[in-house]
């Protein structure tokens, strides 16, 4: 809500006092966009809840993540140009809004661009992780695993499989132990608790996890 605030005041600065735009009409004093800042962080947040930006975003890359910002902050100018015609008509400069969802998608990619690598930082480290099961345990699912080891960054750690062949329960596959069978998952997971699954299993091993 700060960074919105402020990239609203920015966006004002950036048209009327930096010397980039020629004024050439007068507009509304800058206490007029004051006034108006708490409709601007609404729209913001609407836009931004909308992306699901406040959720984690561990397992996106940061190119999804950084797509869905401007696609937020595009939302945002929509938002913005409804709301400014119908309840304020022309009183407010298109170039400052125009300006708003530009200044506020470079803040926020910075700020959670740097926040981030930060975290990557820390789960590389083994630092803030989260625990994955796999349910199944074939090549599919070491893909999985394999996928997921080779991006520390994601901080997630595969403490199992679980898989219904007999000769596969009790084993270590890829440093990863296989436990089962399928229709003991609820029990599995109750024993260890995880905050993602991943089902991987063979077409031909659907029929076991929809019985689950």
């Amino acid at each position: 809500a700060l960074g919105a605030a402020l990239a609203w005041i920015a966006a004002y600065e950036i048209r009327f006092n930096a010397g980039i735009f020629a004024v050439t009409k007068e507009s509304a004093p800058f206490d007029y966009y004051l006034r108006i800042t708490p409709i601007v962080v609404a729209c913001v947040l609407l836009a931004y809840r909308q992306a699901r930006l406040y959720h984690p975003h561990r397992l996106e890359s940061q190119g999804q993540e950084f797509g869905a910002i401007l696609k937020a902050n595009a939302v945002t100018l929509l938002l913005l140009i409804v709301v400014t015609y119908f309840l304020f008509r022309d009183l407010y400069s298109r170039a400052v809004l125009l300006c708003f969802p530009a200044v506020h998608a470079g803040v926020s990619l910075v700020l959670r661009g740097s926040l981030r690598a930060i975290l990557h930082a820390q789960r590389a480290r083994g630092r803030n992780l989260r625990y994955a099961l796999i349910v199944g345990s074939g090549k599919i699912a070491q893909f999985v695993a394999d996928r997921i080891a080779r991006n520390p960054w994601m901080g997630v750690r595969v403490i199992a499989f679980v898989d219904d062949r007999p000769q596969r329960i009790g084993r270590v596959v890829d440093g990863i132990p296989v436990r089962g069978p399928i229709r003991d998952l609820p029990v599995i997971l109750r024993d260890n608790p995880v905050d993602h699954v991943f089902v991987a299993l063979h077409p031909s091993q659907q029929d076991s996890m929809e019985r689950t």
